[in-house]
């Protein structure tokens, strides 16, 4: 019986060692149970983790003190709710960082954001290696940044030399939850928002992106109706001018629309109302009416 427990002991003992390094794993309560175990079976093994440098202290302040050392609760809650913070989040931390730069108009890294989810989710050329996910509408589970950024095989992480290794693996992306969380970020590319009665639009293109049309796109207003509108951003950017083509909004008492992105601009001969954020300038247009309306900004 001796020996059964020494050995529960020696097993409880190295799973809390292995806690000391890996999250949610507890080292405390490991230890306490080795030494309760060994307390019984092995007086030896009980002497020698007492005495250890490191992991004695654990045993001997809830044996002197019957509780664990604040210090020791601090550290331990810290790294667990880190570490389960960081596994709810860290697998969504492309699609944030996509919504945090489009909020923040940083045009240089959302393009890039966007570009790497469209290419993701809708470039049936993405797809060579496995008949069966030849879909180009299905998000993948898999995908390298690495290979992606120097035009390899970015779905399954095959480089070169035909390994496989994934480099970065968000962690499903065809589920529900990473899906939801595409969506917002391509709603925040269109850019409606409805205060009151009056509406507003800014529609955040990438660089590299001509055109948008987004159809039946549910507004609600202050009091609680939705309306529905369409509407269509050209951005002919060899002609330094933006096209907004308005349907449906008739029902508003005016709409805002802000134009762009466009390169930083030096100066404003028409005198147009401009914002400048970071490397973009964008262009306002207000109070707009009517139900049906084409309005177009030329630099």
């Amino acid at each position: 019986m001796k020996f059964f427990l020494a050995a529960l002991g020696c097993l409880s003992f190295v799973l809390g060692v292995v806690g000391i390094f890996v999250p949610l794993l507890p080292t405390t309560p490991f230890l306490l149970l080795s030494a309760a175990l060994w307390v019984r079976s092995s007086p030896r093994l009980y002497d020698w983790l007492l005495a250890h440098p490191c992991l004695g202290g654990y045993v001997r302040n809830f044996r002197e003190n019957r509780a664990i050392p604040l210090r020791a609760k601090i550290v331990s809650l810290t790294l667990m709710w880190g570490t389960m913070l960081y596994c709810v989040f860290a697998p969504l931390s492309g699609w944030w960082w996509a919504q945090a730069a489009l909020l923040a108009d940083d045009v240089n890294v959302y393009t890039k954001c966007l570009e790497g989810i469209a290419r993701l989710g809708y470039d049936g050329g993405v797809i060579e290696q496995m008949s069966y996910e030849k879909n180009p509408f299905v998000m993948h589970e898999c995908f390298n940044y690495d290979n992606y950024e120097k035009g390899l095989d970015h779905t399954f992480g095959v480089h070169s030399e035909g390994r496989r290794e994934i480099m970065e693996n968000p962690g499903d992306e065809g589920n529900l939850v990473q899906e939801a969380e595409i969506l917002k970020a391509f709603s925040i590319v269109a850019g409606v928002r409805c205060e009151g009665r009056r509406l507003t639009l800014m529609p955040r293109l990438p660089w590299l992106w001509d055109t948008m049309e987004c159809v039946d796109w549910p507004v609600t207003d202050a009091d609680g109706r939705t309306h529905r509108i369409r509407f269509t951003v050209r951005h002919e950017r060899w002609l330094r001018r933006c096209t907004v083509e308005l349907e449906g909004i008739g029902r508003f008492e005016g709409t805002d629309i802000r134009f762009g992105p466009f390169p930083r601009l030096l100066s404003n001969p028409k005198g147009y109302e401009t914002e400048l954020i970071g490397n973009a300038s964008w262009i306002w247009v207000r109070g707009i009416k009517g139900d049906k309306r084409t309005i177009t900004v030329e630099l």
